[in-house]
């Protein structure tokens, strides 16, 4: 059986995300870790992620994992309790396995907020979603800015 994420962002024509959404509400925030460890180290083995797009034959993999965990309120006229957190591929740890030359990449959290009382900004970069081939209408720029203010007030609104 093959992990889902909640959602993601994939490059056009892959079939599998460069980007992935994981949100808990019923899950831990040790279990949504456990989900970016499982994408960003060890993607080959739950999916098809080391994929090789046909038009511009680069490997596509998952590159960043976006986490937000929401704890319902604890009285109807409280905000829910939102965690946001971006987890981003750094480089291997030690040498290559024994008789390999493949080396994982480790995961780390580059981003972790509290998004209860207010947001913070959010910027993915263009090739943590493409690789190095960015299509040519994004033009120079590098990054997409998330408007974090109308995604904490959706999730806030879900909590009469």
């Amino acid at each position: 059986m093959k992990k889902q994420p909640d959602g993601g962002v994939r490059p056009t024509g892959s079939d599998d995300p460069s980007v992935v959404l994981e949100v808990g509400s019923s899950e831990s925030l040790g279990q949504l870790h456990r989900d970016a460890h499982l994408w960003l180290e060890h993607t080959n083995y739950v999916s098809s992620a080391l994929y090789i797009h046909p038009l511009t034959h680069q490997f596509l993999q998952v590159n960043l994992v976006v986490i937000i965990l929401i704890d319902p309120p604890l009285t109807p006229s409280t905000t829910p309790r939102i965690t946001f957190q971006l987890w981003r591929p750094g480089p291997p740890v030690g040498p290559p396995p024994h008789g390999t030359n493949a080396r994982s990449r480790v995961a780390q959290v580059v981003q972790n907020d509290d998004w209860t009382l207010n947001e913070t900004p959010v910027r993915i970069l263009l090739s943590e979603i493409f690789g190095v081939q960015i299509p040519s209408a994004y033009g120079s720029h590098t990054y997409v800015d998330i408007n974090t203010q109308r995604l904490r007030q959706k999730i806030i609104n879900e909590y009469p």
